[in-house]
């Protein structure tokens, strides 16, 4: 699995060299243009980030804004394990002393060889293999099988394992995010499992599946009378969990109308059924999933920020198939020996066609390779092979690259970054010839900070002999 890192910088040229320089570094660079939005984005996932790049000089010419460490104090105070990398265009002691009492680690000189800034941060990664994780596949695949009663072997499965033996300590509210088919219902029962209420109800509900008004009776209940129609009454699905856990799936799609009873009952532990007069106590425990993004749901306004804030206090980020195809060969040994168990018919799976299926995207994740391999089963005799599922795993073969190259309609990784830098060094050139090559004046004239375009022009490689910005193209 990528590790992640938090650059934050006002300088959007800043921030897409940053997403270039780490490009190769197999490091994943999460953006953020304002220390304010980076504080809200490593808050909303403190553990996700190994470590945060952080320029110094932020504040606006007004005044407003956060400098870096103003910014790193409150990041330590939110996660006090996170390494944080301060950079700057500017550097004397009194600087270089105010970072590292903010909480920096390092501080590195803008402008200088960026593949110094690449080596310093990644030297601060911690080292993912088998002195930080020790267990080898049948000591993960064992982790998983026991806490999730699921299949599975990769790190990422394992992490989700561990995560849930640390909540099942606590009776907060678990909010489990992930692509529709990843087995979001399948972790929130290992969530009740491992808990004290293991011995209760589990009781589940899809809340995109009910329009508003079913979905309340549904969840709270209803007295006879409250509506047209309540012939008798009805005991919602809360009042079922009480002792144990209610799973809310999909909860990103309920009603705002609903959202708010939702919050209550988090926040009193009492249920109101339609048409009753008085609130009743409940105790139970709520576990939701969803595969949309809430945070952005929230800033929206199409998901109750006060809600959302609520439940992800304990958050289960479960990473979709197509990030841990270790997990791919168990899970299909493990379907086909359901239909084995089915059928009474012994069947085996080809090399070749384990290969295909380890290859392919899996857009609908762990149900989609189920019901791809179990339809394999059904076709093939007594050996799958890759014809088997032909039309649903499609090879995305050279030739069709080639064609999509030749239209134009894709460029290659590479090609795209010659190009923004071509670009980029062409905007740089005709600023500083227009400015009578004032490095001062060209930055003005662009809008950018000083320091900024001698970085820029450090990237590129601009100083390193004299450079002589294209004449335009008489059309």
């Amino acid at each position: 699995m990528k590790q992640s890192i938090l650059a934050i910088d006002n300088d959007p040229l800043v921030l897409m060299s940053i997403k270039m320089l780490f490009a190769d570094a197999d490091v994943e660079v999460e953006t953020a243009a304002s220390g304010e939005i980076g504080i809200a984005l490593f808050r909303e996932q403190p553990n996700r980030f190994s470590a945060v790049l952080l320029d110094f000089e932020m504040k606006n010419k007004d005044g407003s804004g956060m400098d870096g460490d103003e910014v790193a104090i409150l990041l330590k105070a939110i996660q006090p394990e996170v390494r944080i990398v301060m950079v700057s265009g500017v550097e004397d002691q009194e600087i270089v002393n105010k970072c590292l009492a903010a909480g920096a680690e390092k501080f590195i000189r803008k402008g200088l060889d960026p593949s110094n800034l690449v080596a310093v941060v990644i030297s601060m990664l911690p080292k993912i293999d088998e002195e930080t994780d020790p267990r080898n596949d049948l000591e993960r695949q064992h982790r998983i099988r026991s806490t999730l009663k699921m299949v599975g072997s990769s790190r990422e499965l394992c992490q989700v394992a561990d995560t849930i033996s640390k909540f099942a300590a606590f009776d907060e509210p678990v909010l489990i995010l992930g692509e529709s088919g990843v087995g979001k219902e399948g972790i929130a029962k290992a969530v009740h499992e491992n808990s004290s209420r293991k011995h209760k109800k589990f009781v589940a509900i899809n809340c995109a599946a009910f329009g508003k008004d079913l979905l309340e009776s549904e969840l709270f209940g209803h007295e006879r009378g409250a509506f047209t129609g309540a012939l008798n009454k009805k005991i919602g699905l809360f009042e079922h969990a009480d002792g144990g856990t209610i799973f809310l799936d999909e909860i990103g799609d309920m009603p705002l109308e609903l959202q708010v009873k939702i919050l209550r009952a988090l926040q009193e532990k009492t249920i109101q059924p339609v048409g009753a007069l008085s609130p009743r106590k409940i105790d139970f425990r709520v576990v939701a999933a969803t595969h949309r993004n809430l945070r952005e749901a929230a800033e929206r306004g199409t998901f109750r920020q006060d809600l959302y804030y609520r439940l992800k206090y304990l958050t289960i980020e479960v990473v979709p198939l197509r990030e841990r195809p270790e997990d791919i060969e168990p899970l299909v040994r493990y379907f086909i020996n359901q239909m084995e168990e089915k059928t009474g018919i012994k069947k085996t799976i080809s090399d070749s066609a384990l290969r295909k299926l380890k290859s392919h995207s899996w857009p609908g994740n762990v149900r989609d390779l189920e019901a791809v391999v179990k339809k394999a089963f059904v076709m093939s005799d007594a050996r799958i092979t890759p014809q088997a599922f032909s039309e649903e795993v499609v090879d995305f073969k050279v030739n069709n690259i080639e064609a999509l190259l030749s239209s134009g309609e894709i460029i290659k990784y590479d090609d795209f970054i010659r190009r923004v830098e071509e670009q980029e060094r062409t905007l740089l050139l005709r600023a500083m010839e227009l400015s009578g090559n004032v490095k001062s004046a060209a930055a003005l004239l662009l809008g950018m900070n000083h320091n900024t375009m001698n970085y820029r022009r450090s990237v590129l490689r601009m100083e390193e002999g004299k450079q002589v910005a294209p004449k335009a193209v008489a059309k």
